[in-house]
């Protein structure tokens, strides 16, 4: 498959509704998508060829009733991992310190030309221990059962797995990606539950259903 050049790339970030930052290798913002600008009119279009750094504090200020201080310091992470920032490891190291943020990168020809950061999806970001009483009652509720219980946003993102998912994979499975349903559910319940999932998906509506776990 043919990498998709830069061009393509900002192309296409401008079309997602979350808040995207292209970084270059020396932290320098190259791009910041729509969804950007409209969260933070005005004070976008001078963060294109600034340091990220600055443009991070800008962020924090602006944001700093959503509890984000936790992001302070990213830019020296990025520059401190810059060897292997698209190994796994790095990625899942991100996640953990820098919690509702998360980053891809982009190479070519196997060298390191861009870093994109979504700084979440809507609103600012959110920090993650911000629980609300009837989801902690919920989250107490489903740590017994052995159903499977997931909660994920209108863009794929995983919100909740309940303890369940953790016993039958038999390790904890990935919080953000795709899941292979095809390798976890019967054949003759996935074509019907992959139509539920991706009508729910395009329709933005929630959606349950019950299906048979491969043996």
């Amino acid at each position: 498959m043919k990498t998709p050049s830069l061009n393509q790339l900002v192309n296409t970030m401008s079309l997602i509704p979350s808040c995207l930052m292209m970084v270059s290798p020396g932290n320098t913002v190259m791009v910041v998508n729509h969804h950007f600008q409209q969260l933070l009119p005005g004070a976008t279009g001078s963060m294109i060829g600034s340091d990220f750094k600055n443009c991070l504090e800008h962020i924090l200020e602006a944001w700093k009733d959503t509890n984000i201080t936790h992001l302070r310091g990213m830019d020296e992470w990025f520059l401190a991992n810059y060897a292997i920032l698209a190994s796994q490891k790095a990625k899942n190291t991100f996640l953990n310190r820098f919690s509702g943020v998360s980053y891809n990168t982009v190479e070519e020809d196997g060298v390191l030309t861009a870093v994109i950061i979504n700084f979440g999806v809507g609103a600012p970001v959110k920090n993650k221990i911000a629980v609300s009483d009837l989801e902690m009652a919920f989250k107490s509720m489903t740590d017994d059962t052995d159903i499977l219980i997931s909660i994920v946003d209108d863009f794929g993102n995983i919100e909740y797995r309940n303890p369940a998912w953790v016993r039958y994979m038999g390790e904890e499975i990935p919080q953000k990606g795709r899941f292979k349903w095809e390798n976890a559910i019967h054949v003759d319940d996935l074509k019907s539950f992959q139509k539920k999932l991706y009508d729910a998906i395009s329709q933005k509506s929630a959606f349950s259903a019950e299906f048979r776990m491969k043996d």
